[in-house]
């Protein structure tokens, strides 16, 4: 018997069977040793490849700026393989890998950002112990502002913000209002001021997890109340199609009066508007009297009285 090129032992086809001989080197039987020398080759390869067969450790610290450790973050590992783990109360993580991949590892908590946001191993051929990442804590802000149903700004307007952080703000001269450096969490805000109530009353925020602008209220009397609105330089000039706007925020709902004198008590005007409680009710005098003629130059008191309202107000008119 012989050991031959296929890597089998096999009987010697020579005549006399008196000696242990290789087979004739056809051309099948060279490639069945190169192969068989190539396999050899690849075999011990790996087997003297260091990273081969063995178990290495990726391993960390999260924390922040401060050097306080993060628990509860969860670190991936991709790559050759897919693994998951979570930071305990000092903030380790550690992955047992096969050497010799290629691995990539990221942590990842809600409203946070790390640095590096990713590390990478090519070929791991041994321990990469204290990998560490350092979070920062993403801040959102809510903002907006507080207006009348017309678009008139209201400053002084007290703004609480309560939930996983406690604040107050108050409008500017603009009507507007902000809290910036909020973490994701749940919120709730809240405006006040005397004499006033708004819609919406408060509005609330679960997880917040961007910035929220425009987060705007409208403010409204809360006691009845009217006020005229002149033209735009105050007085209503009727040449330029000017009207006396007269804004109406009643307790209840019904109808107002309307009367409309001149300064000696004659009437020129009797109307009346219906209106709706809590609510900005809009009524305009284009300056003509009963007769639908345009009044004269000059100044006019207006009378306002039901649902709860009960005022005069003047108004000057000019051609």
């Amino acid at each position: 018997l012989a050991w031959g090129a296929s890597g089998r032992w096999f009987k010697s086809s020579r005549p006399d069977h008196s000696s242990l001989s290789p087979p004739h080197a056809s051309r099948a039987g060279r490639w069945r040793g190169a192969s068989f020398a190539a396999s050899v080759s690849l075999l011990l390869i790996l087997i003297t490849s260091p990273a081969c067969g063995e178990s290495f450790q990726i391993s960390g610290i999260v924390g922040d700026s401060t050097y306080a450790r993060l628990e509860g973050v969860v670190v991936t590992l991709s790559g050759a393989a897919s693994l998951k783990d979570t930071t305990d109360d000092e903030g380790l993580y550690s992955f047992d890998v096969q050497g010799g991949e290629d691995y990539q590892v990221a942590p990842f908590l809600e409203g946070w950002s790390f640095d590096p946001p990713l590390r990478t191993y090519t070929a791991l051929d041994a321990d990469s112990l204290n990998q560490h990442f350092v979070g920062t804590q993403v801040a959102f802000s809510i903002s907006g502002y507080v207006i009348t149903g017309l678009g008139a700004v209201v400053s002084g307007v007290v703004l609480t913000l309560t939930g996983d952080a406690e604040m107050e703000d108050t409008t500017d001269s603009q009507g507007h209002y902000a809290f910036t450096g909020l973490a994701p969490g749940d919120y709730t805000v809240e405006p006040s001021k005397a004499g006033m109530y708004f819609s919406p009353e408060a509005t609330n925020y679960e997880n917040l997890h961007a910035d929220r602008t425009g987060e705007n209220f409208i403010a409204r009397a809360r006691s009845g109340a009217a006020r005229v609105v002149g033209g735009k330089n105050g007085y209503v000039d009727t040449d330029q199609g000017e009207v006396a706007s007269v804004v109406i925020e009643p307790q209840v709902s019904g109808e107002v009066s309307i009367i409309i004198y001149t300064l000696r008590g004659e009437t020129v005007l009797e109307d009346r508007t219906p209106v709706e409680a809590y609510e900005e009710n809009m009524y305009e005098w284009d300056c003509t009297n009963d007769a639908g003629e345009v009044v004269s130059a000059g100044v006019y008191v207006m009378r306002l009285e039901g649902a709860g309202i009960d005022m005069t107000a003047k108004v000057a008119v000019v051609r």
